[in-house]
Parts: C-alpha cells; sequence; structure tokens
C-alpha cells in the first residue's frame, strides 16, 4: 500500500509539473542541463525590460484603486499569456536557450503577479 501511494503522489506531481507551462519549461531545462533557480536571482540583462518592470513596480506602489489595480492585473495576465506561447514555440523548436530566457522573463511578470495578489483586498 505504501508503494502505491507513493507511486500516485508522484504521478500527482509530474502531473502538475506538466500541466503548468512555468514549471514544466523548468523542468525541460533542468532535464537539458540549464536549470533556473527560482531563489538564485538569476537576471535579465535587457535594459527595456528592467525599466518596464521598474516602472510596472512604481506604478503598483502609486496604486489607489480597485479597478487601477484590476487593469494591472488584466495587463500582467495578458503579457504571461504571451510569455506562455513564447515558451511552447521554443520547446517546439527545442530552443533551450530561447525558452531560458523566455522563463527568467516570465519570473519577473509572475512575481508582478503575487505583489498584485497582495493588493487585492479579500473578499
Amino acid at each position: 500500500m505504501r508503494i502505491a501511494s507513493t507511486l500516485s503522489s508522484l504521478v500527482n506531481h509530474a502531473y502538475t509539473t506538466l500541466r503548468n507551462p512555468y514549471q514544466r519549461a523548468l523542468h525541460i531545462l533542468e532535464l537539458h542541463g540549464r536549470p533556473i533557480d527560482e531563489h538564485s536571482g538569476e537576471q535579465v540583462t535587457d535594459p527595456e525590460l528592467l525599466m518596464e518592470i521598474m516602472e510596472i513596480r512604481e506604478s503598483l506602489e502609486e496604486c489607489q484603486s480597485l479597478t487601477q489595480l484590476k487593469e494591472f492585473a488584466h495587463a500582467n495576465n495578458e503579457q504571461l499569456q504571451k510569455l506562455y506561447g513564447e515558451i511552447r514555440e521554443a520547446e517546439k523548436r527545442q530552443d533551450i536557450e530561447g525558452m531560458r530566457d523566455i522563463v527568467i522573463k516570465l519570473s519577473y511578470y509572475k512575481n508582478i503577479e503575487e505583489e498584485i495578489h497582495k493588493l487585492m483586498p479579500v473578499s
């Protein structure tokens, strides 16, 4: 019974990983020897992206209404969906380095998503 429980847990973890595009990409990168440590602070060197992220964070700090916060959430979700699509395309091309760059960018927008959720009032 213990073996069945362990195997079931592994299958559930694999399913969850493969279903989530971000987690799947992290796993693929790890399999190809190009892992990204989510906590190591690997950074993008693209100055335009860094400026955009900085501006979004500043605007979030100045956010005054739930309507504005929802607008930020919507815009950020659109960016996340765009990046998920880019990951799928890189995966199809087997472009591991391209996928790695996209995942690092994606991590910035996922952090913004977390910040937005923290600012949302609890209903």
